[in-house]
């Protein structure tokens, strides 16, 4: 059966579908997420549609900052008095 998530996540067979995806399920454990209002039946005018968000552009020169060893050195600890 075809539902879409419309709360929360919905795992089955070790994939894990988020608000708004579709997935196909048997009817058993389909008509328990229906009932715990976790998803809903998807019908045939509710089909996924094609990926029409804009695509980002990649980002082109990241300049990343100089390391500073001294930064990264730790205070030597005081030796303890042996008794």
């Amino acid at each position: 059966m075809r539902v879409k998530v419309i709360s929360g996540y919905v795992s089955y067979n070790r994939r894990l579908f988020g608000l708004g995806e579709f997935v196909d399920i048997p009817d058993d454990v389909a008509k328990r997420f229906v009932m715990a209002g976790i998803v809903e039946l998807a019908s045939s005018d509710t089909a996924p549609e094609a990926d029409t968000a804009p695509k980002a552009e990649p980002v082109k020169d990241i300049a990343l900052p100089d390391v500073d060893p001294a930064a990264n050195v730790k205070p030597k600890r005081k030796a303890r008095a042996k008794a």
